[in-house]
């Protein structure tokens, strides 16, 4: 129409983004310590999800908040009028543990678009929810010195009560890592979600368990060049 200018391009630069939150993956643990982030010169060991470690070294790549009440909106990510473009490599629910079916909606506003994201655990999975690409390349050690590799089966237990994939997401019971926006955007690997000028993240939840680390939430992000 005339007298309309676009505000933004129909066109990716890369085959790995998406604009759209419903094309990440979604992830769930059952207990806290699964979710894990490499610590800087350390040798390669990791900080868990419910360490000071870990949310230190994940503000680094990203942004987080924190508070205790429930049903309640908080701002993980607010950015507007930006003059390059924004990656967010995903976004962590803070811990629920409860009984019940927790509930985490997860709102997203990527330029002025605003698409929501619910995600109910079942009763066996009641620790974190992670929307978007995450590192589970798992290596374990078991009983007799044996040593397994896998994605699949590393990702979930026989015993746990939920087949894998069955609910549209996959079990975490084995560590799987966070990873720098930035360097999931460089290998190829994704999906992150793409934002041109803007982006907001809000989230709620309708459980909660314990505090301190508990009660943190976060996103990971990266600019890029314009």
């Amino acid at each position: 129409m005339a007298g309309l200018s676009k505000t933004k391009s129909d066109s990716l630069p890369a085959h790995n983004l998406t604009r759209n939150p419903k094309d990440l993956p979604i992830w769930a643990t059952d207990n806290a310590g699964f979710i894990g982030i490499c610590r800087q010169n350390y040798y390669g060991t990791q900080y868990t999800d419910v360490s000071s470690g870990f949310w230190s070294t994940f503000n680094q790549i990203g942004s987080s908040t924190y508070g205790g009440n429930t049903d309640t909106w908080y701002t993980i990510l607010n950015i507007a009028n930006a003059t390059k473009p924004i990656i967010i490599g995903g976004v962590l629910s803070k811990y629920a543990n409860h009984s019940g079916n927790p509930v985490v909606t997860t709102e997203f506003t990527i330029d002025g678009i605003v698409t929501e994201v619910v995600h109910t655990q079942t009763s066996n999975l009641k620790g974190r929810t992670w929307i978007g690409f995450i590192n589970n390349e798992g290596i374990s050690k078991g009983g007799g010195g044996y040593t397994g590799k896998g994605l699949r089966f590393m990702s979930g237990a026989t015993n746990s009560g939920d087949p894998i994939g069955q609910y549209g997401y996959v079990e975490l019971e084995q560590q799987a890592a966070i990873e720098d926006p930035m360097d999931v955007y460089t290998r190829g690997w994704g999906p992150l979600l793409y934002a041109e000028h803007s982006v907001m993240i809000r989230q709620k939840q309708s459980h909660l368990y314990n505090d301190s680390y508990y009660y943190q939430h976060g996103a990971t992000w990266r600019y890029l060049l314009a």
